[in-house]
Order: C-alpha cells, then structure tokens, then sequence
C-alpha cells in the first residue's frame, strides 16, 4: 500500500481545515504523483464540514490526513482534489485481520480511504484500502497515483500463482478508462496472461505466453507477457495477442435495428491493421477498410463494413476468393472450463459470410446463423453495410475470431482479423468480454458512454 508520510504539522492543519470549496490546482504530470502536499490548495476562511471533519466523522482520534493533492480539473473545468485519508486499528474493517492492514512503511492500521473534493461539492468517498497481505504468500501491495482528472490504482498479491490489477478511473465525471490484469505462476515458467481493457473504445486486447517448447519457455521465464505495444499478433516469441469482441447485452444497450448504425459503441478495425492485424497481405490505400464489431449476446453478433473501394463480385467466383467475412468458432468448448484462449483445433469450425448475407460452411460443421443486412450511411455521408447474426445457440461463448477477406482479381489480397493466424488456424480465440460502457442511440448511430457503475469496484 501507499506509504503513510506524514505531513509536517504546518501543512497538517491547513489539511484539517481545507473547506468545501477547494481552488484549482495545477494539473499533475501524468507519469508520477506529486510529493505530498504539493498539490494543497490555499485555505479560505472555513464554512461547512471541514475534509478531516467529514472524512473523520464518527471515527477515533488517530483518523488523519496522510496527503492531499490537485488533481487537475474535470471534464467541465471544476477544480478537483484528492486526499488520502488513514484510519487508526479502531477503525478497521471487519474483515480485517487482527493486527490491522499492512502498510509499506510504518506500523498497520485501520486501512486507507481515498476522498475527491469536486468544487463546491462535499468531499466524498471514492473507495478504501486494507492490504491484508492478498493471498497466502503475504505480497500484497497497493499503489496510488493521482493526475489530471485521472487516479491509477495498482494493487498485486496472490501465492504461488501471482495477480495484479491496474485501475485508471477518470475523477469527473467517474468513468473507467482502462483495466490491466495479469496472472502467473511462480514456478511454472511460460505461465503469464494478461488482459488490458481500454473501456471507452470497446478494446479487450490478451496477451498469452504459449511457449513452442521447453527451451523457449525457460527464455520466457515467469512474470506477465509485455503489454502490446503496436499490431503484432505475436510481438515476442512464445508471445500471442487477439482482440477479444466485445459484448455489450441488449438490457444495456447492445440492440441494433435495421437502418441504424455501430458508432462508437463497437469494436473499431483499420484495413492497415491499426488498429486490428493484418495477417496477410499489404494496405492498399485505394482500399482503405473500416469494420466495426458488436456482440449484442453470446447469440448475437454485428458486423458494419465500410469499403468504398470494393468491386462488384463475380458471381461465378468461389466464396473464398471474393471479399467476405470469416467467423472462427468453438461451439462445443466449454466456456467455464477456464480462461485459456487457446483453441483445441478439434473444436474449431469455420463460416464465411458475403457482403450480400449469403453464409457458406468452412472448415467443420459451423452452426449457420440467420442474417439479416441492410444498407446504410455513416454521419460523414460514406456507405456501409450492416450485417446482424443470430444463432439458436450462444456459439460465441466458446470463442470468436472475426476476419475480413479482400480480394483482388478473385484471389485473397489481405486479410484484416481481430487475431493472428497460424498455418490458417487462430493463435488464439477468446471470448467475448464486456467493457465497462452502456450503448445509446444517437442520430441513429449506436455510440458508447460510461455505464453508471462504480469505477472502483472490483
């Protein structure tokens, strides 16, 4: 957990009689928080509850201020502030062990509570702290950084097998921006996965160590796999990514009707693969591809397909070698068997999908969904092509790898897929997963907007 520094007497009682309305303060870099009290705000005369007067109330004399600090501005340019409250053993959650929480310096405590004073609002709770070791092996350890708008919380713990979370919340108003987690085992080498969440844009990007061999595996070592950094389905050795489609239920939004379009409230893919990968083929910037993606239920999926540039198909010409969609699937594998987006080439089925509606079998026996399509017009006038899939079935709880197929000349030029192909067959193919986000129809364009949750809660 943060450190509880104690603020020099001086600062401590400016702290205790901080007022209500708190001054604007510079905004903090991005990169790392400012020393304790830096950010602390000039005192008015005192009206109204105090900070320590609320953030204390009802609790025993050792609840103190351990740091206050500016957090720039919101969205609509009211000051914000953020102070870090500690409470005394007193005051300890119940589930808390007898000795109190853990702190990374200094004796335990009652735990930590983090409060945010939004202009002339009263100073409220945004979430509180017990490091209680977090998990058997007693590693536990919290992290907190405050800057403009935006407060990042790490937390890690676990046993033999290690977890960590990273947090990003927007202060005001509250949304999730972004979640990181990881997991590995200690002592089996090549273990790591990882999952980051940009929740605005509907991004789920996995990271998964699948080492070829013994050899590569000990390279590997234990630890999680680095975070992508640009579109490469397989950016290190022994190291695979995918966009996991994102979900979004109908009871919060996800439901598309004929005429209407995916705005924001959609996975984005570029026909230069970035975002997206490019797994065969070059860019052709005559045909510049734009896809937007939307599981509106593990039975229901959306497709809009932007390509102006698209020639008319040859009718006379295989499926495969005009452009069309492919659908990789999992039917049969179990969702709950666990987390691992690997797929069993046993259970892998393939469908392919036209512009026109017209769905075709690939590899297997893929269930074949009912379509139905419709044209439209994006807000800068350009066409589209929407397409909606329903099964009887929820197929894409097994897993889904989405590719677009351009073809030139009735042959393949390039294919855009939401992960990397091996020997035509997914490195990977996790399932749908939901960000933190609601859809609401705007102008007739399905757009994304926070869900109202907690943004910090776990």
């Amino acid at each position: 957990m943060t450190a509880a520094r104690v603020l020099p007497a001086a600062l401590l009682t400016l702290a205790f009689c901080l007022p209500l309305a708190a001054p604007a303060a510079d905004p903090v870099p991005a990169t790392r928080a400012q020393p304790p009290g830096a950010g602390l705000a000039k005192p008015r005369a005192a009206h109204g509850p105090t900070l320590k007067g609320t953030a204390c109330a009802g609790r025993g004399p050792d609840c103190r201020i351990v740091r206050v600090q500016g957090a720039g501005t919101g969205a609509d340019g009211v000051p914000l502030t953020v102070a870090e409250i500690s409470l005394g053993l007193a005051d300890k959650p119940g589930d808390a062990p007898d000795d109190g929480c853990r702190e990374a310096e200094g004796p335990s405590d009652g735990g930590r509570e983090y409060w945010l004073i939004e202009g002339e609002q009263a100073p409220r709770k945004l979430f509180a702290l017990c490091n209680d070791g977090y998990g058997a092996s007693g590693v536990g350890e919290d992290t907190v950084t405050i800057a403009a708008n935006r407060l990042t919380h790490v937390q890690a713990g676990g046993s033999a097998w290690r977890w960590s979370e990273e947090r990003s919340v927007q202060l005001h108003p509250p949304q999730l921006l972004e979640t990181d987690s990881c997991s590995y085992s200690t002592v089996q080498p090549a273990s790591g996965r990882r999952t980051r969440i940009e929740h605005p844009a509907l991004r789920v990007r996995l990271a998964v160590m699948a080492a070829a061999d013994e050899a590569q595996a000990e390279a590997l070592g234990s630890g999680c796999p680095p975070a992508a950094s640009d579109w490469n389905p397989q950016p290190a050795p022994g190291v695979r990514v995918a966009l996991a489609l994102p979900l979004v239920p109908a009871e919060a939004g996800g439901l598309l009707a004929s005429g209407q379009t995916l705005g924001s409230c959609a996975l984005a893919l570029a026909g230069n693969g970035a975002p997206g990968y490019l797994v065969h083929g070059r860019p052709d910037p005559q045909r510049h591809a734009e896809l937007r993606v939307l599981a509106g239920g593990p039975d229901t999926l959306y497709v809009q397909l932007l390509d102006p540039g698209r020639p008319a198909p040859n009718p006379a010409t295989n499926w495969v070698h005009r452009d069309h969609l492919e659908l990789w699937l999992a039917p049969q594998r179990n969702p709950d068997a666990g987390e691992d987006p690997r797929p069993d080439a046993a259970q892998l089925v393939q469908l392919g999908l036209t512009p026109d509606g017209k769905t075709f079998a690939g590899l297997g026996k893929p269930p074949l969904p009912k379509v139905e399509r419709w044209d439209a017009k994006d807000a800068q006038d350009r066409p589209l092509t929407v397409l909606k899939l329903v099964w009887p079935q929820p197929v894409l709880a097994g897993g889904a790898l989405l590719v677009y197929s351009q073809a030139d000349n009735d042959r393949q030029s390039r294919l855009l897929a939401t992960a990397g192909l091996l020997k035509n067959r997914p490195q990977l193919l996790p399932a749908p997963q939901r960000p933190a986000v609601r859809c609401r129809l705007v102008d007739g364009a399905l757009d994304a907007e926070a869900d109202g949750g907690d943004p910090f809660a776990r």
